[in-house]
This record gives C-alpha cells, sequence and structure tokens, in this order.
C-alpha cells in the first residue's frame, strides 16, 4: 500500500463517514459527493469495475429488493462480496440521478425492528458495508481503518504508518503475531476454498506465464492451509497478490484471501 493509496483511501472512509447523524434531507447530496470521490479515483472505480464485470444488474435488484406475498418488502444482501460492492455502487447511482429515491427506498426496504423507517439502516447496510468491502480490498482492516479515519494526512505516511505489517520487515514468524482466540481452523478452511475459487478461475484463462505461477502458488496455499501452516499460506497471499496485478479475473479473490489473513494479526505483539 503506498502513501498515495493511503491518502485515497482516507478521503473515501471520511466521505463515508460523514453519512453518520447526517439527516434524511442531505443524503442525496451526500451520494453525489460519495460518487464523485469514487468515479474520480482511478483505484477504487477500477475494483469496482471488475466486480462490475459479470454483474447482472437487473437480475441482482430483483434478488436483493424483495416484497413477499402479504406485501412485506425487505432488503436482502448478496453473498458474494463482489456482487455487494457492485450492486451498492448501482443503487447509488440510482440516487445520485433521480432514477431512484432514496427517501422511498428507506420508507419500503430499510426499516427498523419496529417496522419504522430507518435511514441509520440504509446508510449501515449499504453506505458502510460499501466502505467496509472496499477498505478490505485495499489490505484496509477493520483497525486500520479507525487509525487512518483518526488520523490527519500529514501522520499517514509510509514512513510513521504500517498497514497492518505490509510495509514492515519482520523477525520470526508471522503466526506469533495472531490475536488471541483466533480460530485457524475456520482461517484454513476459508482460505483453502478461495485458493480452490481462484483456481477454477485460472482454468477458464488463456495459458501463461503468469496464470502458470498463479496456479502452483494457489495449489501451495491448499496444501500450507490442509497443513496449517499460517505463515506459508499468508507469504504466498502475498505473493499472489502480486502476481494478480497481471491476472484480472482473480484479482479480487486474491484481495479478499489476503485481508481475511490479515485481520487476524496484531501487529502491536
Amino acid at each position: 500500500m503506498t502513501n498515495d493509496n493511503l491518502q485515497i483511501i482516507k478521503k473515501f472512509i471520511d466521505k463515508c463517514g460523514e453519512f453518520e447523524g447526517c439527516k434524511l434531507l442531505f443524503l442525496d447530496k451526500k451520494v453525489s459527493e460519495l460518487l464523485e470521490i469514487v468515479v474520480q479515483t482511478k483505484e477504487i472505480y477500477d475494483l469496482i469495475s471488475e466486480c462490475m464485470e459479470n454483474f447482472n444488474k437487473d437480475k441482482e435488484y430483483d434478488k436483493a429488493f424483495v416484497v413477499g406475498a402479504n406485501g412485506t418488502a425487505r432488503f436482502i444482501q448478496p453473498k458474494e462480496e463482489y456482487k455487494i460492492i457492485a450492486l451498492d455502487f448501482c443503487l447509488l447511482v440510482d440516487i445520485s440521478s433521480g432514477k431512484k429515491s432514496v427517501d422511498s427506498l428507506i420508507s419500503k426496504y430499510f426499516k427498523s425492528e419496529d417496522g419504522e423507517k430507518d435511514y441509520e439502516v440504509f446508510v449501515d447496510k449499504i453506505i458502510y458495508s460499501f466502505r467496509n468491502l472496499v477498505c478490505e480490498a485495499f489490505g484496509v482492516s477493520i483497525n486500520a481503518m479507525n487509525y487512518i479515519s483518526n488520523s490527519t494526512e500529514e501522520e499517514i505516511s509510509e514512513d510513521n504508518f504500517e498497514l497492518d505489517g505490509l510495509m514492515k520487515v519482520t523477525n520470526g514468524k508471522i503466526s506469533k503475531r495472531l490475536y488471541d482466540g483466533t480460530n485457524l481452523t475456520e482461517v484454513f478452511a476459508k482460505s483453502k476454498d478461495l485458493a480452490m475459487e481462484i483456481l477454477e478461475n485460472l482454468s477458464r484463462e488463456k495459458i501463461n506465464e503468469f496464470t502458470v505461477d498463479a496456479e502452483q502458488i494457489c495449489k501451495s496455499i491448499v496444501l500450507a492451509s490442509l497443513n496449517d501452516d499460517f505463515d506459508s499460506v499468508y507469504g504466498l497471499a502475498l505473493g499472489l497478490r502480486q502476481l494478480s496485478k497481471n491476472v484480472k479475473s482473480i484479482r479480487f479473490l486474491t484481495r479478499e484471501i489476503v485481508s481475511l489473513l490479515q485481520e487476524q494479526i496484531d501487529w502491536s505483539k
């Protein structure tokens, strides 16, 4: 993560933070301001473009905005993270363009437990889920996101802010820095599944030096996960992330596996 990217993420996080306590009357304006940052920031826009590649907007809208036989309406978030990013982005664009009314959406689909319309539910399920997944895709954990949000631009630099250890040269094993109580069984299972999903994507790619190397790394991640070797899985995932710059179809899944592993590491140890 470069210093420029850190500054980009800070602006994005800060703009999302402006929705907290925002009056319903001003939500449309805030949505437009957030989109302006997104579309003018190449790194974030490229990420969203990746998520949009195989995204069927109409189909996913029908799945997400559901009205039952009794007339009860509810919003159901997609299961896949790339679909959440794509859906949230499309919804924000429709709100900004006037195609959809944020007040009507909240009144119908985003309600409190007592059935009243609640803009905070909309902000949590759309704005904050969008923010969190975009940040994760850049390797920014929740802890790092809070740090960035509470820091000035001058304080955020490669010299004094080492994002979850990505810029940090460490001694010893990374596994010694894991948070207490980390469920490694679940982590290894998820990392293995993600590596298998990446392998499936690679099988549809044209064979070249990058796809061959990526395939080998993924197979090694699967083996390391089965052997409960966190250090190897983490090192291989970082290598795969670097390699994924040359294989577009695996970039998002690669970011996801790196984020999964980084969420387990306590760099204060």
